[in-house]
């Protein structure tokens, strides 16, 4: 997100922001060993929060590499059910 500049249809700060249908279920993973990201990571936690964005943000050791995933990979799966699950809900209802 620090490096990325996205024509603003694109830009996830103004997706955020802006749109009335986002998904229902958002995660967002970072690394406490990345600081040039950590700055925008909090903004756009910020960005949702002021939006009442539900979300889940699973702060880990590391940097974006596999050993900071497989940490946080049982987290994963587990927001990954839920979703799964609420998504089956609401089509059955």
């Amino acid at each position: 997100m620090a490096f990325n500049h996205p024509r603003l249809a694109y830009d996830p700060f103004e997706i955020a922001r802006s749109a009335d249908e986002l998904p229902e279920h958002i995660l967002i993973s970072s690394g406490d060993r990345e600081p040039r990201f950590s700055d925008e990571i909090d903004r756009f936690v910020l960005v949702l929060e002021d939006s009442q964005r539900m979300f889940v943000h699973l702060q880990h050791e590391g940097r974006h590499e596999d050993a900071a995933w497989e940490g946080i990979m049982d987290q994963v799966l587990v927001f990954l059910g839920d979703a799964i699950r609420e998504n089956r809900t609401h089509v059955l209802d």
